[in-house]
């Protein structure tokens, strides 16, 4: 398994005052909306930030939604919920205090490339059941597309998998402040290096340890609720991440 990352520099950014985000960040519905909805909305901004950088990287995969953000380099946050909230709306409005489930949030999605026509195709993958996950998410990133993963939930709260958060730029992990996540939660992966993944949630840069990350995905909770989405092209057939590696 080699390293790869999304071509792009940067992932979505959104400009929040003086603060440029790494995707979006489901806190900012809570501003006039039921904490609820904010709560339970990362699956969300995954799609929301996957279809943005699609139109981005193909103007193929350009829909009316996506237009008018396709070519900014930076969306203020403004213009970010008003979009957010057609995505939320129309693909990926979750269950109250409950959210979406991995093969939900992909017919949503599915439902979004079936009306733009964009050719394409979500498909969701039971980490633990699916030799060579991490091969997969690798091939999909060297292809310049985004891999939405869901960290495990864990319902007694006893286990969890820590979200690591670099103190200063090229620190290990070690080094790092960690987070520990026990509630399901889905993330969006930027870059596999070293095996550990780069993820974007609540719209800052984390980071997984892909062994950590496996093993929780072997637990009990984890068979069930710890997966990761592909992309394929409808028309051809062709897995954009090669099959059975």
């Amino acid at each position: 398994m080699g390293n790869a990352k999304l071509k792009s520099g940067e992932y979505i950014a959104v400009r929040d005052g003086a603060a440029l985000s790494f995707g979006g960040n489901q806190r900012w519905l809570a501003e006039g909306r039921p904490e609820a909805l904010a709560k339970c909305s990362c699956g969300a901004v995954a799609a929301a930030d996957l279809f943005l950088y699609l139109a981005r990287s193909r103007p193929q995969w350009e829909s009316p939604l996506c237009a008018a953000f396709a070519r900014a380099e930076e969306l203020s946050k403004e213009e970010y919920l008003r979009y957010l909230s057609e995505v939320l709306a129309r693909y990926a409005r979750p269950l109250p205090y409950f959210g979406k489930t991995g093969f939900g949030l992909a017919q949503g999605i599915n439902r979004y490339f079936a009306e733009n026509r964009l050719g394409l195709k979500a498909k969701w993958r039971q980490t633990a059941l699916d030799g060579g996950a991490l091969m997969r998410i690798a091939a999909q990133l060297a292809d310049d597309l985004p891999v939405i993963l869901s960290i495990p939930s864990f319902p007694l709260k006893i286990k969890s998998l820590n979200m690591y958060r670099r103190s200063r730029e090229g620190r290990g992990l070690t080094d790092a402040l960690r987070y520990k996540n026990r509630s399901g939660h889905f993330v969006t992966a930027c870059a596999l290096e070293d095996r550990v993944l780069t993820v974007s949630s609540w719209g800052k840069r984390f980071y997984l340890d892909c062994e950590e990350y496996l093993r929780a995905a072997r637990l009990p909770a984890g068979l069930i609720s710890c997966g990761y989405m592909t992309l394929e092209e409808r028309a051809s057939r062709t897995a954009l991440i090669g099959e059975g590696l």
